[in-house]
């Protein structure tokens, strides 16, 4: 009996170690899937000072060119369009900056859920290893 009994648990330790070396490879899964999210994130947010900075800089030669002559309309309209486009790109880029942002906070709460599973199991594991 004594003998089952400790079977039994021995196949429970099994078990619970296995679980733990899968809930360990997803949490290194989750890690990785934050980091990139991460560097993506970081990624956006220098693209999107870019285009904030270049459509400050065609604004500031639109500024410049409304004030020239008749000469100048075109060049005023092509920077208009220019300046805009930027502006829409800046904002578009915003915009994925907040989603990626989101998937990050997603991740790293996966990661923590895993985590604090893995912690139960491993505590499992030492207690039926008493």
């Amino acid at each position: 009996e004594l003998t089952a009994s400790v079977e039994v648990l021995e196949a429970q330790r099994t078990a619970m170690s296995e679980e733990a070396a899968r809930l360990e490879g997803e949490l290194r899964q989750s890690k990785g899937a934050a980091s990139e999210l991460t560097a993506s994130v970081e990624a956006l947010e220098t693209q999107r000072k870019t285009m904030s900075e270049e459509a400050a800089r065609l604004e500031g030669e639109l500024s410049q060119s409304k004030g020239a002559s008749s000469e100048f309309t075109a060049s005023v309209a092509s920077l208009e369009a220019q300046m805009k486009a930027a502006k829409e790109k800046a904002e578009a880029a915003h915009e994925e900056i907040h989603i990626a942002v989101s998937f990050a906070d997603e991740a790293h709460a996966e990661t923590d859920k895993v985590r604090a599973e893995l912690t139960m199991v491993e505590e499992k594991v030492v207690e039926m290893q008493r």
